[in-house]
């Protein structure tokens, strides 16, 4: 039984889009116990905000936050297989 929910396309702009608003402090590199407190909260009110529209399905903080880096991870993917493809020699 698969329980799992993936995104809409409709849920994964709105994510992209709420995270711009928000990107200095969810991308800050800092580390020190006020920032990681300024973050954690952060994600507790984006997913406030996200829960509050009327065509998504419900989803915690943490959860969001894993969609987010899972989205960072894959287009970090695609820009090296499309740097890795220029290289190739006799290609376009």
């Amino acid at each position: 039984m698969n329980t799992r929910c993936c995104y809409t396309e409709f849920e994964l702009n709105l994510l992209k889009e709420l995270v711009g608003k928000r990107i200095d402090i969810l991308e800050n590199k800092k580390s020190d116990y006020k920032t990681i407190n300024e973050k954690n909260l952060t994600w507790k009110l984006l997913s406030n905000e996200y829960n509050s529209y009327e065509h998504v399905k419900k989803r915690k903080d943490k959860q969001l936050k894993k969609c987010w880096e899972n989205l960072k991870a894959r287009a970090k993917q695609t820009g090296a297989k499309e740097r890795r493809e220029r290289l190739v020699p006799g290609k376009a």
